[in-house]
């Protein structure tokens, strides 16, 4: 009898807990086989706290050991008792060990699945050395884990696709290449909707620089943005928007010919100072952002711009009439995020 039946066989007769429950996985190595122990009192959980083990079939020595907060065994890994503290599961139909060429280098990988969350599973990658043992792959565990489990193997091209999102409003798609563990980044697109703004980060590697467009812009179909005034400059093409949002916050932009927003306020919705000063008649409102003050004057149908203050210098740009929509009033103290010049 060899050393990996024996091993089996003690561990069919006389276990190795009263509490814990062990699970081989034997079917996706002829060399390495897997033991999943669950720690005890556990019933009911979903998701289960326990160590995965890699061990040699000819000698049944550990190779490997990984501690985990995620081990899923449900009917879908489809479990055969062989003892009352050993059960076999096969490699399909559970997610708790992966089995894949990471790095593209003709050798199978191990992926341990160390922690699960809402956004999916995360991964802890270990690739073969070469010389019947495997090491921690910093690098591709970390694109994998910030993946969620949304990746992509391209051995044709020996690289690596991820994706993940972060609610509503948050998408991320990146793409490497694989040299061993080192990954180098050949694109990346990032998708953000900021309140009413829309965001467009997109990096594209060209030989060895990194190419980077940030497109950012007012999202039209949000029916929470309420344009207060909004007008052409004149000799300019770009066009200036004041507008409410959501009913609460008060918004400057402006909006160059491409219809990318070339500079807003507040910068963002984390900003910490994003305060507008209304002047008494409401016929001008006014902010700061950094060393440069800013003036949306509306004296009279066809006086109205915007005057900047920077550097011990002013400058006034006036707006096409004929582009002009809406108009400042004392209305505009409703938004919380405006007050009164005293």
């Amino acid at each position: 009898m060899n050393r990996f039946k024996w091993c089996l066989l003690c561990h069919m007769l006389f276990g190795t807990s009263l509490l814990a429950q062990d699970f081989m996985i034997n079917d996706f190595s002829s060399e390495v086989y897997a033991i999943i122990t669950i720690d005890g009192e556990q019933n009911g959980k979903v998701f289960k706290n326990g160590v995965i083990r890699v061990l040699w079939k000819n000698n049944n020595q550990q190779i490997l050991s990984v501690r985990s907060q995620a081990i899923i065994i449900d009917d879908q890994t489809k479990a055969v008792e062989l003892s009352p503290s050993l059960s076999s599961i096969p490699i399909n139909g559970q997610t708790n060990i992966l089995f894949q060429d990471f790095n593209f280098d003709g050798q199978k990988d191990l992926a341990f699945q160390i922690d699960f969350s809402n956004k999916g599973p995360m991964y802890s990658v270990y690739l073969a050395n070469g010389r019947g043992g495997y090491k921690f792959g910093q690098e591709i565990s970390r694109v994998i884990q910030e993946s969620r489990g949304k990746f992509e193997l391209d051995p044709d091209f020996r690289r690596i696709r991820v994706a993940y999102s972060d609610g509503c409003c948050y998408r991320y798609f990146a793409e490497y290449s694989v040299y061993g563990d080192y990954l180098e980044l050949e694109g990346e697109e990032i998708y953000e909707d900021d309140g009413p703004y829309r965001l467009f980060i997109s990096r594209v590697r060209e030989g060895r620089e990194i190419m980077e467009v940030v497109e950012k812009t007012i999202n039209v179909e949000d029916q929470r943005i309420e344009n207060i005034l909004s007008f052409t400059l004149k000799d300019k093409g770009k066009r200036v928007m004041l507008f409410g949002y959501n009913g609460k916050g008060l918004n400057y932009a402006l909006i160059d010919e491409r219809n990318n927003i070339e500079f807003s306020f507040p910068l963002d919705s984390k900003q910490v100072s994003h305060d507008f000063y209304l002047n008494n008649v409401g016929s001008a409102i006014s902010f700061r952002n950094k060393d440069a003050q800013y003036e949306v004057y509306d004296r009279a149908p066809q006086h109205f711009g915007v005057r900047v203050k920077v550097g011990g210098k002013e400058y006034d740009m006036p707006g096409d009439i004929s582009t002009k929509i809406g108009g400042l009033s004392l209305k505009t103290l409703r938004y919380e995020n405006v007050y009164q010049k005293q």
